[in-house]
């Protein structure tokens, strides 16, 4: 199931863009398939955008790079994203251990209670 985005906060300086997500998770973990859109589908240009920042969305470039702050990851999880099918989208993958990905299934409750802290970061040019 794809995790809903929110924007959270937009910041432009020197040419640069920065969009910071929250994000929601919700009904079942689905591991992540690289270079697909198999899994947790992190899709930028769908995300909603409530205060109606500017700058909220990307060009067909997409983001540079994505920042998971250290902890910010629900319930004691680790998180990484991985290159999905095109540039506008990021797999998001949960790691349990090294090298260890979360196992396919429902979401416990505390990983959905703790995800309203989660959040992720986007940096990318402003034109992109």
């Amino acid at each position: 199931m794809a995790a809903a985005l929110t924007v959270l906060l937009t910041n432009v300086t020197h040419g640069r863009k920065t969009i910071k997500y929250g994000i929601a998770l919700s009904g079942n973990y689905t591991q992540a398939v690289i270079n697909t859109n198999t899994g947790e589908l992190l899709s930028f240009n769908s995300a909603s955008n409530p205060k109606f920042l500017p700058y909220a969305y990307w060009g067909l470039k997409g983001p540079d790079s994505i920042r998971i702050p250290n902890g910010a990851a629900p319930d004691g999880l680790n998180a990484e994203t991985w290159p999905a099918a095109d540039n506008l989208h990021r797999l998001l993958r949960f790691m349990t251990g090294v090298d260890t990905e979360l196992a396919a299934g429902a979401y416990t409750a505390n990983q959905i209670t703790d995800s309203a802290n989660f959040f992720i970061e986007a940096v990318g040019n402003v034109t992109d």
